[in-house]
């Protein structure tokens, strides 16, 4: 027989595997709930037929006059009067229900990957696999990252504790002009870029010069831990990003 201090430890550890196991298994399998999609109001939210309106998370699609909307709105539009999987991860300040989504697919990865949606605020646990995602479809030129014929020309960094971009052009300058600069959320700010070679894009205040661009911001545009910045043409055709804070 063991002794007494040993036993209560083979039985506590036990309780615990025991309970380990029941978190990890019956827990995370009852953790998704069947409902029936109502109405898609875009690519990225839809009604449940009781009334509760869904936010897939991680991404941000298209808003209406942008490209890529109707395409993303379509799709999402299959789900009508089907029943999804959802796995509840919170509420927003609209009261939307924050989702992870499956018909059965991972709807909100699926519609990265089609180049439907660009990622935003992704959950830490999923970050490299959007991160991942996204990269292989803008490659691809998939969905909305149609390529600018200066795709490649360009290269980007971000200093985020400094709230700084450095743009360095590689290939003929006067043929950048105007171009646009985005986060991850809807934040854009137009640049000229014509005949720039290298410059640094500054969120705060300051007088602009061919070296240094201020955009006077009044808030901080790139997050700490990680975000993307992304280069747009006139026709909102992608010519560069950057990402950080995805592989660590």
């Amino acid at each position: 027989m063991l002794p007494r201090k040993y036993a209560l430890a083979v039985a506590l550890l036990f309780t615990i595997l025991v309970w380990v196991n029941y978190q990890f298994f019956y827990v995370h399998q009852n953790s998704r709930e069947s409902a029936i999609v109502a109405r898609v109001i875009d690519g990225d939210t839809f009604v449940l037929q009781d009334g509760r309106t869904v936010r897939l998370a991680n991404i941000n699609t298209p808003e209406k006059g942008e490209k890529g909307y109707v395409e993303a709105k379509n799709f999402v539009r299959g789900l009508e009067n089907k029943s999804v999987e959802l796995e509840v991860l919170g509420s927003d300040k609209y009261g939307r229900v924050i989702a992870r989504v499956y018909a059965p697919e991972y709807l909100n990865l699926e519609l990265i990957k089609l180049g439907l949606a660009k990622k935003f605020l992704v959950q830490s646990s999923e970050a490299r696999v959007f991160d991942e995602a996204e990269r292989e479809a803008i490659n691809l030129g998939k969905g909305i990252w149609e390529k600018s014929e200066l795709f490649g020309c360009v290269e980007m960094g971000v200093n985020a504790k400094d709230e700084i971009v450095e743009i360095e052009v590689l290939c003929n300058t006067s043929a950048l002009g105007e171009v646009w600069l985005s986060d991850e959320s809807r934040k854009r700010f137009k640049l000229g870029l014509a005949g720039v070679i290298r410059v640094l894009v500054h969120s705060a205040n300051g007088i602009s010069n061919s070296s240094d661009v201020f955009l006077g911001a009044r808030q901080n545009i790139w997050n700490d831990d990680r975000d993307t910045a992304y280069l747009f043409d006139n026709a909102s055709r992608i010519i560069a990003f950057y990402s950080y804070g995805y592989t660590s």
